[in-house]
């Protein structure tokens, strides 16, 4: 099974209501840190009601439950990953995961495993980083090749579903930032979080840039 049905699933069952994505990247002053990603699909629970008995067990009908086992041994393999926590809610409506990471390098070989077509650890050619922390300045290189990625062969058939889902990155930092280099980012009052919201379809088309430099 691939890593990637825990999207996939929820997208081909909840096609019905408007769900979110969310990313929270925090980091601590020695730039260790935590990544979560939950996927929030609550509006259909809230839409079907009391319509469908036993609704709060569809995340149970998804083996989302199976998804999240393969998920935490593919991040555990991982140097510098540690703390991998599933989260899954039928009640409401929550998918996802957390981890922590010793280093920005740590954090993108997770997240390029998570992207990867089958989650592998090993044997694969060495991809492009997409998180990338050199001194003060830390590059996120997410293009919409990284959504291809993630759709792999459904891509064409999912494409037209993409306008359903919202998604959030927050990136938390120890200090204040002195620079960002997309304007679709903003910036806290204190510099120290740095938030964008896209739909996925924009994404998708390469409308929505979601590529960025933080300088501190």
């Amino acid at each position: 099974m691939k890593i990637k049905i825990l999207f996939l699933a929820i997208v081909a069952v909840f096609v019905a209501s408007s769900c979110t994505i969310e990313q929270k990247i925090k980091y601590n002053k020695d730039l260790s840190g935590n990544n979560q990603i939950v996927i929030n699909y609550g509006g259909f629970m809230e839409q079907m009601g009391g319509l469908m008995e036993g609704s709060e067990d569809l995340t149970k009908d998804l083996t989302l439950t199976e998804s999240m086992d393969e998920l935490t041994t593919a991040f555990q393999e991982i140097d510098g990953v540690k703390n991998v926590n599933p989260i899954i809610n039928g009640e409401k409506g929550l998918a996802g995961f957390s981890f922590d990471f010793k280093d920005t390098k740590a954090l993108d070989a997770a997240m390029n495993s998570y992207l990867s077509e089958d989650g592998s650890t090993t044997k694969q050619k060495k991809a492009s980083p997409m998180y990338l922390q050199k001194k003060k300045t830390l590059s996120i290189n997410l293009d919409n090749k990284d959504f291809d990625k993630l759709l792999g062969e459904e891509s064409a058939d999912m494409a037209a579903m993409m306008n359903m889902f919202d998604y959030t990155i927050s990136i938390e930092l120890p200090f204040p930032v002195k620079s960002i280099s997309n304007n679709n980012y903003t910036l806290s009052s204190d510099r120290k979080t740095i938030q964008t919201t896209v739909n996925l379809q924009e994404y998708a088309e390469g409308t929505k840039d979601l590529s960025l430099k933080v300088k501190w």
